[in-house]
């Protein structure tokens, strides 16, 4: 029969049922740890992706050997003097940021972190990244909407907070007045008024950040000189030059998690192997019969391989089963990251590629112990084995 090999494939897999068992579970809890983990490298490269080309024709402006708003800072007062230095023509709004991160654990064993925004309301609405209110209103008013706070929707979420309610941020108590998204990292922060960011982190008059939005992409180099020319010790980034002199942290990130999964599927290809030669030293006597009855090398070779394929297409089908559940049914799709709330994503392209790289291991896998034993003549295969 021309399809005979996967007849009998299937047949040896079904007759172990439970080393077949085994097996495919052994792979498929590599495939899940595979998935989850290169769905949340995934996931945060897209987010720092979309969450700077959100601000584009903008510039960025940081103390000199701290550019980073989290460590930045530098006098409120920078922010109008850099309305007057630069040309009026070049600019659509000029604003400062507080960005922090608030230590919000309420124990020892329990450490968690927020990152918090102070604005600038008179301003921030000039040269802030798009965002829609999902519900409440707006932070405008320096003075009303002192302890008052507008919050992410992955905020929202986490802490089950709606209009109205308080969120409490080192022991002060802030009122919900809005939820906004954004679709990009920022649906993770809380906003607040540049003053009660200042007071509650102990900053005052202190901005990390310094954001402006121009009028024309061409007004770059002009705009960057005056700042520079008039004001010492800071630097000038535009949003993509910023993300690239990031680019080494998010690549390390993702460089141990390759190095993990490489790891994971070393060890997924060293299992099948030992998982195939213990298969093929039960199997020594239908091998030994079908090589005495003149069954070709390759046909041997063609049985075992598809039984290696199919186990490892298995293990890939029972891991994305698993890695979906993980992620969207037991809730560990949102993880905690530096004060980022990051909702991992679990995309069509990265399940098939996981399926083909768990039915590629498979072969691999099974390729030495069945080459080996498929080359070998029926009663040496007899003697050695019986």
């Amino acid at each position: 029969m021309r399809f005979g090999f996967l007849f009998i494939s299937i047949r040896d897999l079904k007759s172990k049922k439970l080393k077949t068992i085994i097996t495919v579970v052994g792979i498929a809890g590599i495939i899940t740890s595979y998935l989850v983990m290169m769905a949340a490298a995934n996931t945060m490269n897209d987010l720092v992706d979309e969450t700077f080309s959100a601000y584009e024709y903008r510039l960025f402006v940081m103390k000199r050997g701290k550019e980073d708003p989290m460590v930045s800072q530098m006098p409120d007062w920078y922010v109008n003097k850099i309305v007057r230095v630069v040309n009026p023509e070049y600019i659509d709004g000029v604003s400062g940021f507080l960005w922090w991160m608030v230590d919000n654990s309420t124990s020892d064993d329990d450490t968690e972190f927020l990152t918090i925004r102070g604005l600038q309301v008179e301003s921030y609405k000039s040269v802030i990244e798009k965002y829609e209110m999902v519900a409440g209103e707006e932070l405008l008013d320096a003075q009303k909407d002192r302890n008052y706070c507008m919050i992410g929707i992955n905020v929202a979420e986490k802490y089950e907070k709606a209009v109205g309610d308080t969120i409490i941020l080192q022991e002060h108590a802030f009122t919900v007045k809005g939820i906004f998204t954004t679709s990009t990292m920022t649906d993770s922060e809380i906003w607040l008024t540049i003053r009660d960011a200042q007071n509650l982190v102990g900053k005052l008059h202190k901005v990390s950040l310094i954001v402006l939005k121009l009028t024309d992409h061409d007004y770059v180099d002009e705009v960057t000189k005056q700042i520079e020319d008039n004001i010492r010790g800071v630097v000038v980034f535009e949003a993509d030059e910023y993300m690239e002199a990031n680019a080494e942290a998010l690549d390390s990130f993702r460089g141990v998690i390759l190095a993990v999964s490489m790891i994971a599927l070393t060890a997924a290809i060293l299992g099948m192997m030992n998982t195939m030669t213990m298969t093929l030293r039960e199997r020594r006597h239908d091998i030994g019969i079908m090589k005495s009855v003149g069954v070709s090398n390759k046909s041997i070779a063609l049985i075992y391989a598809v039984e290696a394929v199919f186990l490892g297409f298995l293990g890939g089908i029972v891991g994305v089963l698993l890695g979906y559940f993980m992620l969207n049914v037991f809730g560990i799709s949102n993880i905690d990251l530096a004060g980022y709330l990051i909702s991992v994503n679990l995309t069509y392209q990265l399940a098939f590629e996981s399926v083909i790289i768990s039915t590629i291991l498979g072969l691999v896998g099974g390729f030495y112990p069945i080459a080996k034993i498929s080359r070998q003549r029926a009663l040496d295969i007899l003697q050695k084995f019986g």
